[in-house]
């Protein structure tokens, strides 16, 4: 029987849902989900290690499968990535960017304003079929304001100036092993931290450690000036004359900080109509449709 694969990858991981069609096509039957979690996938970015994962995975010409994931704007990356499988399997694929996925996720075949908050960030407005306009997410080198990249950047400046409370500074020195000394130049001198999942992980992970110290002034401000600053740059403009002002977000940062996020959001008169952590089941969900019921 074939078997749908539904990759939903980004820098530093990938969700891959397997699912199997059941029953002839005038049936909406599936089997059970399979999960795994393979290594994160860039083409802008040092991938050897998700290619060679990516050789285990048992994928037959029959099988569909979509592919969605961070730096697959370009039709040169998207056409790379393909003769991937290809070259693997003999298969082709359907590949498209995370935005859309994003933004498919959220809101199927409705229209709306919706915004990634993961490990980068970018906001855009969906009219049901593509993403039509979009703000940001241009990578961790210019513009991923809104995700925990940037964040992270935040909180290290914060931690090297002794700006965070001492519990914290004592966290994010286990977390890098070393004190904030020698940070910088153990950074800089390590040329790989600067662009691979390991070193974008080591900066992120910073923004975990924050969330039990949101009753300190000082990680309060951080959070709500940070916030505010994406909404400013990335989110009012999407709102034309006609546009309900709501929002619909994905990705972690949007669940750990959903309350400052909401009163960001309140105080320019958003409402947040749903916070979606990991947009692969409902991805799943949306190619069903078509591809379960209309082989």
């Amino acid at each position: 029987m074939a078997k749908l694969f539904l990759f939903e990858s980004g820098s530093t991981k990938t969700n891959l849902l397997v699912q199997a069609c059941l029953g002839d096509s005038n049936e909406n039957k599936v089997g059970d989900i399979q999960e795994f979690i393979l290594s994160g996938y860039n083409p802008n970015r040092e991938s050897n290690t998700f290619l060679q994962e990516l050789k285990l995975v048992n994928i037959e010409k029959k099988d569909q499968v979509f592919f969605y994931g961070s730096g697959l704007g370009s039709e040169k990356n998207k056409s790379e990535l393909k003769t991937v499988f290809q070259n693997y399997f003999q298969i082709d694929i359907a590949v498209f960017d995370d935005i859309l996925g994003s933004a498919r996720a959220l809101y199927n075949k409705e229209s709306g304003v919706f915004a990634i908050l993961g490990t980068g960030g970018v906001a855009g407005y969906y009219d049901g079929e593509n993403v039509i306009e979009r703000n940001g997410g241009y990578g961790y080198l210019i513009d991923d304001l809104g995700g925990g990249y940037e964040l992270g950047k935040r909180v290290v400046s914060a931690w090297l100036n002794g700006h965070l409370p001492q519990g914290l500074q004592n966290e994010i020195e286990v977390l890098f092993q070393c004190k904030r000394e020698v940070f910088t130049a153990k950074y800089y001198n390590t040329p790989a931290l600067g662009y691979s999942a390991q070193g974008l992980n080591e900066i992120a992970d910073t923004v975990k450690l924050i969330g039990a110290y949101q009753d300190d002034q000082f990680i309060q401000e951080l959070l709500m000036n940070y916030f505010t600053e994406f909404f400013r740059r990335h989110i009012l403009s999407l709102y034309k004359v006609n546009t309900i002002r709501e929002l619909k977000l994905s990705g972690s940062l949007a669940e750990i900080y959903f309350d400052v996020i909401q009163n960001v959001a309140t105080q320019v008169g958003i409402v947040i109509k749903e916070t979606l952590r990991y947009p692969a089941h409902n991805l799943l969900k949306f190619h069903q449709q078509k591809s379960c019921v209309n082989k």
